[in-house]
């Protein structure tokens, strides 16, 4: 392969399995979690494209990125890994004569198309990095079709386009490497996720102060924030308790994000706030540790989470500190039925009501922690099927109030309800989960019966003009961890 560079055993893998796509024209798209190296294994697939004795001087291989940043970053992994003459393609930055691959931002592809046209090549293969954002706009369409390549393969970290066809894509899957691949391969480093023990009622900045006062994380960290304003004052607020930070936002030139990275990098800050810029696409394999104060759809978790998992030298786990409670890792696993909630559900055969005797109960402390879990991954999973939900409320850690725990239990006593509508592994623990309201907190019963509401508004926005139902269903495509039986009989126990 690459001299100096010893792919790990998926790249190896997933790469022979590339080439044999692009070699029939198929349009296939390789899914593999954050931090695991698919920039190493598109390096290795345009080594191997250029190796092929049929390639002309004029042909050129085309490595399109979402945006300039990435274009960068990847550009400098292609020429310390593919053996080939790498250009980049953006605003001002246009270098394309004598270059064998050209790594270009997705805004400036049409661009690119023309330059190639004036100066008679072809492009021979397209490597799209991210493709979940798309090739399905006009604009993004005609770009290709100027381009014309004679081939194309698609690569994304986002694994909530598996089951059906990402617009432009063909559908299956050529290859998928999860985040529970990578911790068994040792790819990625395991997180340890450190939630709010405290009082309730106390707000996010201070339970975010006092976990950073109890954990000390060392090394260099990222914080989550709402709005530029909020990221601003989150900044001053660390800055004055001993936690040297700065906020970084889109709006902010490159050159000064650069210095920022840099600064965190060196030590020079502690942390750096961000809204959403920090959360896709950015190799930063050195950040320790995050602080998720912001609650973010499950696909945002899963990228801000990615952050800090990928592997360094001497970086042996990675910290998210959680003063919402909202597991982050949790909904990560739900999305993608990952690590031991993998298993179970891929192994998963008897039904889940009567529980098997043989079933200890849980403390129901722990249990109540891993029912809140599963209730944010549901939640965050939630938009992904479908379903409208309303805006999350204040944390509250207070017990569920007695109109919440009435109007679970009505949910769970109707037999063609919104319960009925969920995937049987989730049916009869969900209708359990409903019954045993009484031990959860306020905010778990909330986010519960949020679900719950919208699935009911779905089936009556569904029904037909003779009162039939047309039968809303939770989507295949969606995929949703069962409830861990352990959890749910430690509620049976209790009630």
């Amino acid at each position: 392969m690459v001299a100096g560079l010893i792919p790990h055993r998926w790249q190896l893998e997933a790469h022979d399995l590339a080439m044999a796509a692009l070699r029939s024209g198929r349009r296939n798209v390789v899914q593999a979690c954050t931090g695991s190296g698919k920039s190493i294994l598109q390096s290795l697939v345009v080594r191997s494209v250029w190796a092929s004795p049929r390639l002309q001087p004029a042909d050129v291989v085309v490595v399109l990125c979402p945006t300039e940043a990435l274009v960068e970053q990847l550009a400098a992994t292609l020429s310390a890994h593919s053996d080939s003459r790498v250009g980049r393609w953006y605003g001002r930055r246009k270098e394309l004569t004598g270059r064998q691959t050209v790594v270009c931002c997705s805004a400036s592809l049409q661009g690119l198309a023309d330059a190639l046209l004036v100066e008679g090549r072809r492009c021979v293969a397209l490597l799209v990095d991210e493709c979940h954002r798309g090739l399905a706009s006009d604009d993004a369409r005609a770009a290709l079709d100027a381009l014309a390549p004679l081939t194309r393969l698609g690569f994304t970290a986002t694994p909530w386009r598996t089951d059906s066809a990402i617009p432009g894509w063909d559908a299956p899957l050529l290859y998928r490497y999860r985040l529970s691949d990578a911790l068994a391969d040792g790819v990625v480093v395991p997180p340890e996720v450190v939630y709010w023990r405290g009082e309730d009622g106390v707000c996010v900045d201070d339970a975010l102060l006092a976990m950073l006062a109890e954990h000390r994380p060392e090394g260099p960290g990222i914080v989550s924030a709402v709005d530029v304003a909020d990221a601003r004052a989150t900044a001053e607020l660390l800055t004055s308790r001993g936690w040297p930070a700065e906020a970084i936002y889109g709006e902010q030139s490159a050159h000064r994000q650069a210095a920022l990275l840099e600064a965190l990098r060196v030590g020079a800050l502690r942390c750096l706030v961000h809204v959403r810029l920090l959360q896709e696409g950015v190799d930063l394999p050195w950040l320790r540790w995050l602080g998720m104060r912001v609650r973010r759809t499950a696909l945002g978790q899963v990228q801000e989470v990615g952050r800090v998992l990928r592997r360094a030298p001497g970086k042996d786990r990675g910290i998210i500190l959680d003063p919402l409670c909202q597991s982050p890792v949790a909904a990560f696993y739900s999305a993608e039925a990952l690590g031991a909630w993998e298993a179970e559900a891929e192994t998963e055969t008897r039904p889940r009501d009567p529980l098997p005797p043989a079933i200890r109960p849980l403390p129901l402390a722990v249990a109540v922690d891993d029912l809140r879990a599963w209730t944010v991954a549901l939640r965050s999973l939630a938009p992904a099927a479908g379903l409208s939900l309303q805006p999350p409320r204040t944390v509250s850690r207070g017990p569920a109030t007695e109109a919440q725990v009435r109007a679970l239990a009505s949910f769970a006593d109707r037999p063609h309800g919104a319960c009925s509508r969920f995937p049987a592994a989730v049916r009869d623990g969900l209708r359990e989960l409903c019954r045993g309201a009484a031990a959860l907190d306020r905010t778990t019963a909330a986010e519960l019966l949020d679900v719950l509401v919208a699935v009911g508004q779905a089936l009556s926005a569904s029904v037909g003009r003779h009162g039939w139902s047309r039968a809303w269903r939770w989507p295949d495509a969606v995929p949703l961890a069962t409830l861990q039986p352990a959890a749910l009989a430690a509620l049976t126990t209790t009630a």
